[in-house]
């Protein structure tokens, strides 16, 4: 049966701020976003974004027009779209066929599940307010793969109870690849996350008292 189609035959209760949205544990949560919710087929439409989470798409097919703050671009087939909008607001409009997986998760979290991988989306601070990346990848196949197996997972109406675990795991084998598909994009730091991090502790520990320095 063709996606659209099985789309349109699938039914849900959790059908939230146009997506059907599953919340895997505080701060990490996947949603399925399709025309039929959009419904911004002819025309542009306002959508509001997240000012606290960092959002990891992948595009399963059809097109896709956006607006947001100073950027447009048009996203298709396994596109990658990620960045933290800081609940700007999205003009969108897409094609008939628009389907999209998004992993939405919040910084202290993703510091916890990258760890020391050498990754530095997770360090946002105050001057930090919106940043937003597409990146058309030929190589993202393993990424759309994960997309899929999360889009057919989710048709399953007992997915919150039944597959929650498998959910889980498939989301956080989408994020794995998704890092692997723009590893070779990307500048790397000289240091990971938690190793910054720990230079940080040890040198606040060492300027908290410098009338008695540790040997």
């Amino acid at each position: 049966m063709h996606l659209y189609e099985m789309l349109n035959n699938y039914k849900s209760d959790n059908n939230i701020y146009g997506s059907i949205s599953i919340e895997l544990q505080p701060g990490l949560s996947v949603s399925m976003v399709t025309a039929e919710h959009l419904d911004a087929i002819d025309v542009y439409k306002q959508f509001p974004s997240s000012n606290n989470y960092l959002c990891f798409n992948c595009q399963l097919q059809g097109e896709l027009n956006v607006k947001v703050k100073d950027r447009q671009f048009i996203t298709h087939k396994g596109d990658l779209t990620f960045g933290f909008a800081n609940g700007e607001t999205f003009h969108l409009q897409h094609s008939k066929d628009f389907c999209n997986i998004e992993v939405m998760i919040m910084p202290k979290l993703l510091d916890v599940l990258i760890k020391d991988m050498d990754f530095h989306f997770s360090c946002l601070s105050a001057k930090i307010d919106f940043f937003l990346q597409h990146l058309q990848i030929h190589q993202s196949i393993n990424v759309l793969s994960c997309a899929r197996q999360l889009f057919y997972l989710m048709q399953n109406t007992d997915c919150k109870v039944t597959n929650r675990l498998l959910l889980y795991a498939h989301v956080l084998k989408y994020l794995n690849w998704y890092f692997k598909s723009f590893d070779s994009l990307l500048t790397k730091e000289e240091f990971t996350q938690w190793e910054y991090e720990q230079f940080n502790y040890v040198r606040n520990y060492l300027v908290s008292d410098l009338t008695n320095p540790p040997t």
